[in-house]
């Protein structure tokens, strides 16, 4: 079967978006259920999803995620057992009508979005301003992806890329299996395009996440948090989670996010080495999310990057072709993302001489080509 990703590849790649939790007002991450609380109308509820669903497609993004990544049965379970269930509201609602909501504040957030967008551009053409050649951009209509974050992350105080409390996804098959299978068919119910089974610390959780993809019938991708620029979470080399998880195939494209960006080259090189699957790269700020009770805080260090439409640029020519950002890359860098990446493949100019970032506007000097 084909993928869903072959409409946007054909004009080049595939726009992600940036971290869904972390550009919600207000800092709601902070919150034990990291901003999944908007679910249950907690905190301005599903107007305020939405809104942030519209930012990243408004900005460019192909494919949008929902509000899904830390949550599950198992997340029901963990709050409950940490008696922290008497602090949410509607806490009737099961873990099947929480994914219906989240999904379906993406959905409508999309189609709205997409209804205007083919407003917008009907009658509109080619032309000149400001001495730049302007050539409008077709766009495929977005998809939305059911973001699945490891195992792990499903309990409270728990993260992924905190060295405190992160997982190293070598559970029982049983119990991954359980979870994924449960997790993903609720999603497919709900109405998700496909699966982002992402953040994955390694080899074995990540191939019972895409074994069960492939039972349920969904197209997805298998994306690996990386700890350095050979090594996923847990310690495995990065090139055999790769070829693992190519084997299946409902998985359409492996990618890594949720690491340091400066390591993105490399991984993006070793993942090219390893898989003819489309590579996805979103990677995170640089910052250090502390997970803990009690704690609920990033750590820049030295190490923070503010990405930028150069980065996209460094990333595509490095051979990803899905990309985006995950935590604290905002709508706002999705869209220099969008349009440095529009306007490198655009074919009816020529060469970019350059692209540069000033206060987040993309200046653009390009040599238009010599036919024209």
């Amino acid at each position: 079967p084909g993928s869903p990703f072959d409409p946007f590849l054909q004009n080049g790649t595939v726009v992600l978006d940036g971290g869904l939790s972390t550009s919600l007002p207000n800092g709601l991450e902070d919150h034990f259920l990291w901003a999944h609380q908007l679910l249950y109308g907690m905190d301005g509820g599903l107007d305020v999803l939405k809104k942030v669903h519209r930012e990243f497609l408004d900005n460019g993004a192909d494919v949008i995620g929902t509000l899904t990544y830390k949550f599950s049965a198992e997340t029901l379970n963990a709050v409950e057992k940490a008696g922290l269930l008497k602090d949410i509201e509607n806490n009737h609602l099961t873990v099947g009508e929480l994914m219906s909501r989240s999904v379906g504040a993406a959905v409508q957030a999309r189609d709205e979005f997409w209804e205007e967008y083919q407003a917008s551009v009907a009658g509109s053409s080619s032309g000149s301003q400001d001495g730049f050649v302007t050539v409008p951009k077709s766009r495929s209509k977005p998809l939305v992806f059911g973001s699945c974050g490891p195992f792990n992350d499903n309990d409270v105080f728990k993260g992924a890329t905190d060295p405190n409390t992160k997982g190293s996804g070598d559970d029982e098959e049983s119990v991954l299996r359980c979870h994924y299978s449960m997790k993903i068919a609720l999603l497919k119910a709900a109405g998700v395009d496909g699966i982002a089974a992402e953040s994955l610390p390694g080899k074995h959780e990540a191939m019972i996440a895409a074994e069960e993809m492939e039972k349920a019938g969904v197209p997805g991708w298998i994306s690996f948090c990386c700890q350095d620029d050979a090594h996923t979470n847990n310690g495995e080399l990065l090139s055999d989670c790769v070829k693992a998880v190519s084997s299946v195939p409902a998985v359409k494209a492996v990618g890594m996010n949720c690491f340091n960006p400066k390591y993105a080259e490399s991984l993006i090189q070793i993942a090219k080495e390893n898989t003819d699957r489309p590579i996805g790269v979103y990677p995170n700020s640089g910052e250090i999310w502390d997970a803990r009770q009690g704690e609920r805080c990033w750590h820049s260090g030295t190490d923070m990057k503010v990405l930028t439409g150069q980065d996209a640029l460094a990333f595509k020519r490095a051979g990803a072709c899905l990309i985006g950002g995950c935590c604290r890359v905002t709508p706002k860098q999705i869209g220099l993302f969008r349009e440095a990446l529009d306007m490198d493949s655009c074919d009816v100019l020529g060469n970019m001489d350059q692209i540069q970032q000033n206060d987040g506007e993309v200046l653009k000097k390009q040599q238009v080509a010599s036919q024209m």
